[in-house]
């Protein structure tokens, strides 16, 4: 949303984590958005109703640092591909952080979301 990537902007969101997968909610300008890494057979997909909403399947990094990265690609046929990056790690603090990144063709990486996830008591 900010195309120098300078400007952070805060919104509300959530994280629910089942055993076929993280289910995320954040607001955007008052509208919930909701997304999902969805675990199936070893194989691991990803939806967001913001990024992409329809299902797509995910190249699981298992040499990343972190709890799980995933990524794929993107863009027109016959062109260079754009990449994309999730990745969920915890602070040592517990946090969890969930980021997702952008990567242009060239090789450049911009951080196109980051949430942080502290937990609640219930």
């Amino acid at each position: 949303m900010d195309p120098s990537g300078n400007e952070a902007l805060h919104h509300d969101c959530s994280l629910r984590v089942e055993s076929t997968g993280l289910h995320y909610s954040w607001t955007h300008e008052g509208n919930a958005i909701e997304g999902q890494l969805r675990f199936e057979q070893e194989k691991l997909f990803w939806q967001d109703a913001w990024h992409q909403p329809e299902a797509k399947l995910c190249q699981v990094c298992p040499e990343a640092w972190g709890l799980c990265t995933a990524r794929f690609e993107y863009g027109p046929p016959g062109e260079t591909p754009w990449g994309w990056r999730i990745m969920l790690s915890q602070r040592p603090d517990e946090t969890l952080v969930l980021q997702m990144t952008n990567i242009t063709p060239w090789g450049e990486e911009g951080r196109a979301l980051r949430m942080l996830f502290t937990q609640q008591e219930l």
